[in-house]
């Protein structure tokens, strides 16, 4: 399950969702969330993008809140590009994480590990379980 440091692991189930990585059972309509590793986003930008923005695009309307994880740090991605021999890129990478989350409301975080990812997705998803019920509560 997904882990909050002090917190009781919470439960998590396996299916395929319409959009993203990550959402919350009774919740999709609420919360999207795609992770990248580094390798997984570099692939997404320069290979994958259309599909990606395909998905991003049906989550227009939907969602009310849409994440980009990426498993990383700002620098440590420069070091990719730049262990790939692809910093003239580097800079159209940042332009598309500025036009995503512009265009589609995406909110980018970077976690420097998995660990970090999988926390922050958990903590997101229990925000949401007790906004849920404090409004069901009301």
């Amino acid at each position: 399950g997904l882990h909050i440091r002090g917190v009781p692991k919470l439960p998590t189930i396996t299916e395929k969702l319409d959009e993203g990585d990550y959402s919350v059972v009774g919740f999709e309509d609420k919360l999207f969330i795609e992770r990248k590793s580094v390798n997984d986003l570099y692939g997404t930008m320069f290979r994958g993008r259309e599909r990606f923005e395909r998905e991003l695009e049906r989550t227009m309307g939907k969602q009310e809140k849409k994440f980009l994880v990426i498993e990383s740090s700002p620098y440590l991605f420069l070091k990719y590009m730049e262990n790939h021999d692809k910093m003239k890129m580097y800079n159209a990478a940042i332009a598309t994480f500025s036009s995503w989350a512009l265009k589609y409301d995406l909110d980018i975080r970077w976690c420097k590990t998995r660990e970090g990812s999988a926390e922050f997705i958990a903590k997101e998803a229990l925000k949401l379980l007790i906004k849920g019920e404090s409004d069901e509560n009301i």
